[in-house]
């Protein structure tokens, strides 16, 4: 049985990649679909991260294993242009998604929607930010859903500079129907992490280089004059994401602070000067070819799991790491993760255009991980999104694949390549090709239902099957 649904699931896979494929990619393709059946794994298992095929063509992507859609919003896709969106969060029933700026967007900034039905998140209003928005759009939301915090840094991925200061933007997202912006800080920002201390919230940003600006920690003063505001209080080395959790075993705050080549966990009960716990450090053979990137935090079986990934962009494949830091002082990589067909990073498109600074693409890495009940959700960018069970210290261990989905579907009806004439050339600086569908940037994740962004054709409601 297994064996014949396999074969069935191949056919249909082949018929859908023939519709959309150029007489001289069938063979690669009818290769990499006959190996797609990797030994321990499900008979009706196949890799969706194909190697030689139209990137850009959404029929392609059409794959999916034991995870569905349950809804799509194309936000601001249009036949002139793709939706771009790129950061989500979840706080307290509403749903939060960044958007790109100009040469995705070009009305950038962020969405809200109602979880009253988390399957089909309805728009109750957003935060319209004309022109370019430049970087990355790093974006999370207070506990109570009322605060949003938007960082942007100076250009976007294809070389265009913002036209606009790239800085830190405070939302007062109290009236979701008319949010608005209520104060900014200038200065380049790459992601950020908002966490309640003691009633009261405070951002964590890998603001200006690296946390070498004064103030890099800013408190969210709800009553400042003349009206709310983000007050710096302190400062942290943030290389590049944070992620912040109450802990169930010390009782007390912690960041925790990817810093590129070691991951540091601090102590926050005072926000304004983080106190370190402890740090984990990639082997000098990992930093050669991997970046401690984001983190995610949850206890199993009595442990404090972090999974942790790395953004990749040369020929390897990019893993995830399942780490024990319940001693802080002896943290321990107790799993390790990467595709089943070992692809690399890269897809094997060698080296980036000389402008980037990169040396490769992020075709297939991973990115923002998320633990909810023992299941590790993470994007895969030009692979998806993903769902592994570390449900148990055996399952950590050796992390296994609950299921996949690849974003397809219609984006506004903007097609990549259709205006090379004055769509941004790809691959410029980001490691990327904005012309590849999907492309996803991050995942949320309450309560089983995973809300995902593609850079081209929006927001996605997924979840396991039963």
């Amino acid at each position: 049985m297994q064996a014949s649904r396999a074969s069935l699931v191949a056919m249909t896979l082949l018929a859908a990649f023939f519709a959309g494929c150029l007489d001289g990619e069938k063979k690669d393709i009818v290769e990499e679909v006959k190996d797609a059946v990797k030994k321990g794994l499900p008979a009706d298992f196949v890799d969706p991260l194909i190697l030689n095929h139209d990137h850009a063509d959404v029929k392609l992507h059409n794959l999916a294993y034991n995870m569905e859609e349950l809804s799509h919003h194309a936000l601001g896709g249009t036949s002139l242009k793709s939706s771009g969106a790129h950061a989500v969060d979840v706080q307290n029933g509403w749903l939060f998604v960044a958007t790109y700026g100009a040469q995705v967007d070009v009305d950038g900034g962020v969405w809200i929607f109602n979880l009253s039905n988390p399957a089909k998140p309805a728009l109750t209003g957003r935060v319209q930010w004309p022109g370019p928005m430049g970087g990355d759009r790093s974006m999370e939301a207070t506990d109570d859903g009322n605060w949003v915090v938007l960082g942007t840094e100076p250009a976007d991925c294809a070389g265009h500079v913002n036209p606009f200061a790239p800085g830190i933007m405070l939302v007062d997202a109290r009236n979701k129907a008319q949010p608005r912006i209520v104060d900014y800080r200038p200065g380049s920002t790459h992601s950020l992490t908002i966490h309640r201390v003691k009633g009261d919230d405070y951002v964590f940003a890998a603001y200006g280089l690296g946390g070498t600006s004064q103030f890099n920690i800013f408190k969210i003063d709800k009553t400042g004059s003349p009206g709310p505001k983000l007050t710096g209080i302190g400062n942290v080395q943030i290389r590049h994401d944070s992620a912040a959790f109450d802990d169930p075993l010390l009782g007390i705050p912690i960041l925790y602070v990817a810093n590129v080549a070691d991951l540091v966990a601090y102590d926050i009960t005072n926000p304004a000067a983080p106190q370190k716990l402890g740090t984990w450090v990639l082997t000098k053979e990992e930093a050669a070819n991997h970046y401690v990137h984001a983190v995610s935090m949850e206890m199993i079986d009595g442990a404090r799991i972090l999974a942790l990934e790395s953004e990749d962009w040369r020929s390897n494949p990019s893993p995830v790491w399942i780490l024990d830091a319940t001693d802080f002082m002896d943290i321990q990589r107790i799993g390790n993760w990467t595709n089943p067909g070992k692809k690399a990073a890269n897809a094997g498109q060698g080296k980036s255009t000389p402008t980037s600074s990169f040396d490769g693409q992020l075709t297939f890495s991973t990115h923002n991980p998320r633990l909810e009940k023992g299941i590790v959700y993470f994007a895969h960018y030009h692979g998806g999104i993903w769902a592994l069970n570390v449900s148990t210290l055996a399952h950590a261990a050796d992390p296994q694949i609950e299921g996949y989905y690849l974003p397809h579907d219609n984006n506004g009806g903007f097609v990549p390549r259709s205006s090379e004439g004055t769509y941004p050339k790809p691959n410029l600086r980001c490691g990327f090709e904005l012309t590849q569908v999907p492309i996803v940037f991050d995942v949320e994740v309450k309560d089983g239902y995973v809300y995902a962004a593609d850079i081209h054709t929006g927001l996605y409601t997924v979840k396991l099957k039963p």
